[in-house]
């Protein structure tokens, strides 16, 4: 009989400690979620004091990935001189992405006209539910930037440049939260990167002068 009744009441409590630790499982990562996210919009704020081009880059990347836990983080700049979008910053010393993309390539032609945050897992699934060639030429695009979502940075309606994001290091899926503060980042970002340009650029006049 005891082990009838102990299996009754296991039987009708395990679903029960299942929900709870599930529960307890998932307001911890919302919890390490909010804190992460808080932490990334107090940084946007203060970006624009910084004036060295290359310091707040390897800032920004810093951040992005110490804060958020992720494996890998790159930016990169458009450049009128090349008419290119150029690798600026790599977080990642094992990994060797694409170092410019032209105006005219499909990954810069996508991001141009859809104006919004790209996720990798999105294009995938589209590549093979379509079998479209410009979703596997994206798809391909993105595995050789090592990106698992792409933040664009828009100043008005020029694309100045984008962030490029790996996997979490924990494996989790960036949720529509996530996206929504990285693209808060980038829009401060691109503030700040005109300003350190501006600024760049009188000290060489100065400098010519």
């Amino acid at each position: 009989i005891l082990p009838l009744v102990t299996m009754a009441i296991l039987a009708t409590a395990g679903p029960f400690i299942y929900i709870y630790f599930e529960r307890r499982a998932e307001d911890r990562l919302l919890r390490e979620q909010r804190q992460y996210q808080s932490t990334l919009k107090q940084a946007s704020i203060g970006m624009t004091r910084i004036r060295n081009l290359t310091k707040l880059l390897n800032l920004i990347a810093h951040i992005v990935t110490k804060t958020v836990h992720i494996t890998y983080a790159s930016i990169y700049l458009y450049e009128r001189d090349k008419d290119c979008y150029a690798l600026r910053v790599c977080r990642d010393n094992g990994r060797m992405p694409i170092s410019e993309l032209s105006q005219d390539n499909p990954l810069i032609q996508w991001i141009i006209s859809k104006k919004q945050s790209l996720i990798c897992e999105e294009i995938k699934r589209k590549a093979e539910e379509t079998k479209s060639n410009a979703y596997k030429e994206l798809k391909g695009i993105l595995e050789t930037l090592y990106a698992s979502v792409i933040i664009p940075s828009y100043l008005e309606d020029k694309l100045i440049g984008f962030l490029v994001l790996g996997e979490k290091v924990s494996g989790h899926a960036y949720t529509p939260e996530d996206i929504n503060v990285f693209e808060v980042l980038a829009s401060q970002a691109a503030l700040a990167i005109e300003n350190a340009q501006f600024y760049e650029e009188a000290k060489e006049m100065q400098a010519q002068i």
